[in-house]
């Protein structure tokens, strides 16, 4: 005896309402087992694998590639032998988050602009659309403030030549990145309010004990901000190693919602663009944003002598109701100090 099971599209969290079938992985009459992995799905956070909670045949597929459904929509028919391995109105969640296996052959995405006369029209989703979004939020609703600190990057350069030097390090890239981060979180010990947010409905300021350190990446789909889970925990030869992965799995657009969720505070690099400073703006939830700028060699002043030296430039955006100006100054002089002389 066989019964016509329907899946529906779970409650994906974090808010998010709906979500774009990227492609499928079968075809009506593909036998298909339990939990196996029959299509992508890409909400505004992260692309997912969908798995089947039927073990059968699929008779029908009810939403198109390239079509966005909301939740509750049913996206495919499944014919099971059994009817009692799930109950008629279950509603499974997902599973499997992160990349396809290699063997998987992506199918291409039909998100090609729109021709109009001398126009292209470009549809806004996904990603794009949920980072557009959170901007004008942050944009509106943040009064945020910026201070600019150059500093000289000799000792933080040496310190990087050192650790691709010590086995802890073998086999990791290792950036400029890496010495600002760890700055970064030394100073957050110092001063937890750059770690913070604002609630409102509370008439509360939220101090974070923990720091979820956002990484921003610029990927082919918009900018995304992952970030590295307890990093104020991490070794140093850990962190090394977390945000490198981070930033590749956002590149290969693989990142999971959990990923993308509960940032504290947000780390970007505008150095390998070629930029010698930018205004990050804040994500919403969060106090403070730092930028890198890129490293070159400037005239500076070093023992009372004109000399060339390889400088870069620290810009701190902050939310200006919890972070005021000399807390900024305090926090941006801190972290320079900490680059400029790494042994401390």
């Amino acid at each position: 005896m066989t019964q016509l099971r329907q899946f529906t599209l779970p409650d994906l969290g974090e808010g998010l309402v709906s979500g774009e079938v990227v492609g499928w992985r079968v075809r009506p009459g593909d036998t298909v087992t339990t939990n196996q992995p029959i299509a992508e799905l890409e909400t505004a956070k992260a692309v997912v694998e969908l798995p089947c909670p039927f073990a059968g045949t699929v008779v029908e597929l009810l939403v198109p590639e390239g079509a966005t459904a909301e939740v509750g929509t049913p996206l495919f028919t499944v014919e099971v032998e059994d009817p009692g391995d799930a109950p008629p109105d279950s509603v499974p969640v997902l599973v499997g988050y992160g990349a396809s296996p290699p063997t998987t052959k992506r199918r291409p995405r039909r998100r090609s602009a729109r021709k109009a006369g001398p126009e292209d029209r470009v549809p806004v989703r996904g990603e794009r659309e949920h980072t557009a979004t959170a901007m004008a939020r942050s944009a509106a609703d943040i009064p945020q403030m910026s201070a600019w600190l150059q500093i000289d990057a000799t000792g933080m350069l040496r310190a990087l030549d050192e650790l691709r030097d010590d086995t802890d390090f073998a086999g990791v890239p290792l950036s400029p990145l890496l010495p600002v981060a760890h700055a970064l979180l030394r100073t957050i010990e110092r001063y937890p309010w750059i770690n913070a947010s604002w609630d409102g409905a509370n008439h509360e300021i939220v101090v974070k004990r923990y720091v979820n350190l956002g990484i921003a990446v610029s990927t082919e789909h918009g900018p995304a901000v992952p970030n590295v889970k307890d990093a104020h925990l991490r070794s140093l030869p850990e962190l090394a190693r977390a945000i490198p992965e981070l930033v590749a799995r956002a590149r290969a657009h693989t990142t999971s919602p959990e990923d993308l969720a509960g940032g504290t505070v947000t780390l970007t690099n505008a150095g390998p663009r070629g930029v010698d400073a930018g205004t990050p703006i804040l994500s919403p939830g969060e106090s403070a944003a730092l930028a890198l700028g890129r490293i070159r060699k400037l005239p500076w002043v070093h023992r009372d002598e004109l000399t060339l030296r390889p400088v870069t430039t620290l810009v701190l955006s902050c939310d200006h109701r919890i972070v005021d100006g000399e807390l900024a100054s305090s926090v941006l002089r801190d972290i320079g100090d900490r680059l400029e002389d790494p042994d401390q």
